[in-house]
């Protein structure tokens, strides 16, 4: 530093020159003021800082002890010979107690007053860029300990104005729309500045950060009030104080920009080599941060995502702590299986007791490989046991999280009950192995729509000639893309990178196939494709419309009895419930029949179950044939128990078709009768509109009829059997009841 005590020597006349002192305090460059003897008279805390020397003990030194042999006495006589002119001596070593060697190129200067003024800056190949980086090692540590960017951005900041007070710090960040730079940590500028600053726009023109964001590249501003890109912000600046800004852009390890890392200087300043290593690696330092606290930010929601998504979901998911040896499960897992939560323990492997048994040791082989190997992902098909007893068909997929080293860290497993699909599992295997063995027709396709390269199983595909394929366009073999949906297909497929659809191809003979296409953008040779695997799909509509058919016939068999092939009681109580709410709405009446065979045990002791089965098969296919309407319903409800359902049938009605199939019976299946309870419903002004009743409301009246009808039952039989009676029926809501159904008589 220049010493300010003696204002009468010629450090106290060299003091007197305020603006000359300002700049060269301030100066960024390592500058020394010599005497005729070499002697230190004044360093800046550049010069010092590069030295090693501690503030303030300059002064009085001599330059000459940082030389060693030829070299001091050298350069000693250059300087003491120089006059007005300058020297300049390039990769000189310096030599310091405390760091060792120190290469610098040095430039002097001769002053009027007979002084020395000498400039040093170390060379490119030197150790202070390394220095510099150890100088930035606290805001890497704070980094490590998992300080918040806040702190880190901060820290950073006053560590580069500590090192050189002539500079003034500013990191703005990138909003996630990618158009505005928000204040991220500036502690040295003043408030009113940070809140001018913040939510400035990116372009070109914004200042020295808005237009370097933009540019995505360094930009300095040596005089603020005299360069165009500060032409709105200038009277903002000089209320600040501020006359230079150097801006470097925060870039990600992807390349994207994050923000800004600025200088400022309150004098008009050129950057140095060394200013513009510094503003560099700050900008990387922050840029580490950054990314950081990003991938903390997007690692914790994506785990408040997955929490809420794995309830959520409703296939199983097994999620399993390769490190803990933990395991959960979802509530659709146990849902799935019929378990209840909490069935299956949270150890590694207790689920094992579910897998079937000769399955167990090779799953446990598959699943330990896969996590002991290298493998990021792992499927199986097993059985697994469900809580009533029946083996469900399971296919999981698996995807393994591992760290840097390969280390499984954790399992997360999704388990689909693929058991009907089981039976066709065969076909569809057989199916894809087809079409993997055989080459896919593969299409290179320029922007405007033509073909520049197809493959041989392209030309087998459609039949064209190559020569002649070459020749045509995308349209003439798939007529769906018009040049309009083309140049639709082209903007996605340019923005995504690549698409996924289905069309047809036709081939040279008009005949034509389904597809499969999987294109993806490409730029060979700075020119841009649209590269097309296409994949004949034939197949798999053809397996698709088959399990389609299946899955109908499977529904339509679980809702017939097997024995009588009438309808069974999942189908009655279905239909029951439809025809119930279908004659509240149209206030119409409906009727049921309870049917059962008399002493239908004594006939199956005296002739057996095959004649007794018979039996019910033919009084199931007899009941079948004697309801004359195409709405009237016939189901076995259980045993030798059967139950027609008479939609917009009233009690009196009810009655004759019930004696009407009575008599019917007795006459096909002699010596064998049948005993029927009626019951019937309806309704009237007072009941309840339909929207009032729940679905709880529907099944209760329904119960009701059925127990109305079973009770009649119960007391034909009581009254002899081979009769009808009318249930006496409970007054409710939904019904109104005839206090004095009609007697039947007895068969």
């Amino acid at each position: 530093m220049i010493d300010k005590r003696d204002p009468g020597s010629t450090q106290g006349r060299w003091d007197q020159a305020k603006d000359l002192i300002d700049f060269f305090y301030h100066h960024p460059k390592a500058w020394l003021i010599l005497d005729q003897s070499l002697k230190v008279l004044g360093a800046n805390p550049a010069a010092e800082r590069l030295l090693g020397v501690k503030a303030g003990t300059f002064a009085g030194r001599s330059f000459k002890e940082f030389f060693e042999g030829p070299q001091r006495a050298a350069f000693s006589q250059d300087l003491l010979e120089l006059h007005g002119d300058s020297t300049d001596r390039n990769a000189l070593t310096l030599m310091m107690a405390d760091r060792g060697s120190l290469q610098v190129d040095i430039k002097g200067y001769r002053l009027t007053s007979g002084h020395l003024a000498l400039s040093l800056l170390e060379r490119e190949d030197g150790s202070k860029s390394r220095d510099f980086l150890h100088d930035r090692f606290d805001a890497l540590q704070r980094l490590v300990k998992g300080s918040s960017l806040q702190e880190v951005l901060n820290g950073l900041v006053l560590d580069v104005e500590s090192s050189n007070p002539a500079m003034i710090c500013s990191i703005l960040l990138m909003d996630p729309e990618g158009e505005h730079l928000l204040m991220g940590a500036a502690p040295s500028l003043p408030d009113f500045y940070n809140q001018a600053v913040h939510g400035i726009a990116i372009g070109e023109g914004q200042g020295s950060c808005g237009t370097a964001a933009a540019r995505g590249e360094r930009v300095i501003v040596e005089n603020i009030q005299e360069h165009p890109y500060w032409r709105s912000y200038r009277d903002l600046a000089a209320k600040a104080g501020l006359a230079a800004c150097w801006s470097e852009p925060i870039v990600s390890s992807k390349g994207a920009i994050l923000g800004t890392f600025a200088i400022y200087h309150r004098t008009p300043t050129p950057p140095f080599r060394e200013d513009l290593k510094a503003i560099k690696a700050c900008a990387g330092i922050a840029a580490i941060a950054i990314e950081k606290n990003q991938a903390l930010e997007s690692l914790e929601r994506s785990e408040e995502r997955y929490a809420l998504a794995m309830e959520a979901l409703s296939c199983g998911i097994r999620d399993w702590d390769l490190i803990t040896q933990r395991v959960q499960w979802n509530a659709a897992f146990y849902a799935l299986f019929g378990y209840a939560k909490g069935d299956f323990k949270e150890a590694a492997w207790s689920f094992t007791r579910a897998v079937h048994p000769e399955e167990v040791e090779a799953l446990e082989g598959s699943l330990k490989a896969a996590i002991e190997g290298q493998d990021l992902e792992w499927q199986y098909t097993y059985r697994f046991l469900r809580q009533s007893g029946d083996w469900a068909v399971v296919h999981e997929k698996a995807l393994i999280r591992r760290d840097d080293k390969g280390r499984a860290l954790r399992l997360i497993g999704v388990l689909e009950d693929v058991t009907e699909e089981h039976q066709l599992k065969k076909t569809l295997q057989l199916s894809q192995f087809a079409m993997k063995t055989v080459r896919d027709a593969i299409y290179w396709v320029r922007k405007d729509g033509r073909f520049v390269y197809v493959n041989d199983a392209a030309v087998r595909a459609v039949g064209y000639p190559r020569d002649e394929l070459l020749t045509m366009s995308l349209s003439m073999i798939d007529p769906s893309i018009t040049p309009e949906i083309w140049e639709n297909l082209w903007v996605t497929l340019k923005k995504r990178g690549s698409i996924a659809l289905e069309s047809y191809t036709q081939m040279k003979d008009g005949g034509c196939f389904p597809v499969e296409v999987v294109a993806n953008f490409m730029i060979f040779e700075d020119e841009e494709f649209a590269v097309g695997v296409v994949r004949d799909i034939s197949d798999r509509r053809k397996i698709e419309t088959e399990m389609k058919g299946y899955r109908q016939k499977l529904e339509k068999m679980i809702r017939l009895d097997p024995l009588t092939g009438i309808a069974n009681r999942r189908a009655l109580e279905e239909r029951l419930e439809d025809e119930w709410r279908r004659a509240l709405r149209e206030d119409n009446s409906l009727s049921l029949l309870m049917i059962d065979i008399d002493r239908f045990k004594d006939f199956n002791d005296q002739f057996g179950h095959l004649e007794g089965d018979t039996m019910l098969l033919k009084l199931g296919q007899a009941l079948k044939a004697g309801l004359g309407r195409a709405g009237d319903f016939v189901a076995r409800y259980g045993g030798e128990e059967f139950v027609v359902l008479l939609p917009k049938t009233q009690g009196d009605q009810a009655m004759l078709v019930a004696e009407s199939l009575r008599s019917k019976v007795e006459a096909l299946l002699e010596p064998m009768t049948v005993s029927i309870g009626v019951s019937s419903t309806l309704t009237g002004s007072e009941a309840l509109q339909p929207e009032g009743f729940t679905m709880a409301r529907v099944k209760s009246e329904v119960r009701e009829l059925i127990a109305c009808a079973d009770d009649a039952l119960y007391k034909a039989k009581a009254n002899g059997r081979n009769c009808i009676m009318m249930g006496e029926r409970v007054d409710h809501s939904c019904a109104h009841q005839d206090p004095s159904p009609p007697k039947a008589s007895a068969g």
